[in-house]
């Protein structure tokens, strides 16, 4: 199954190693146009990412910051808005639970 245009996919790379990521965070990553990737995300596990796929590292170290957030949010959906669906992959701690990434749960509006 590919990518639609116009979607942003956030990939979980699993905590580090190519070899756990899932069959469909792969699946994106071979179909995707562009890839936006930090520091945390291996070498390995871009190399199936297609030849003319754009990748782009927007990461972040302790007192470095190759690009603000901001930008990285703005970049994917200019993307989005174009179709052309880039792929961010995310490192997840370990101890996440499975299928969830660790920090807030989204709040979900409720219709009036």
């Amino acid at each position: 199954m590919s990518a639609r245009p116009g979607v942003v996919y956030l990939v979980g790379a699993g905590p580090g190693d190519p070899g756990l990521m899932t069959v469909r965070s792969r699946e994106l990553v071979a179909s995707a146009d562009a890839i936006l990737y930090d520091r945390l995300i291996p070498a390995e596990a871009l190399r199936g990412a297609r030849p003319d796929a754009e990748l782009l590292y927007v990461g972040k170290g302790p007192g470095d910051v190759a690009v603000p957030q901001e930008d990285i949010e703005r970049e994917l959906v200019e993307r989005a808005r174009r179709a052309s669906p880039p792929r961010r992959p995310c490192a997840r701690p370990a101890q996440a639970p499975p299928g969830r990434a660790p920090g807030p749960s989204p709040r979900r509006r409720t219709g009036s």
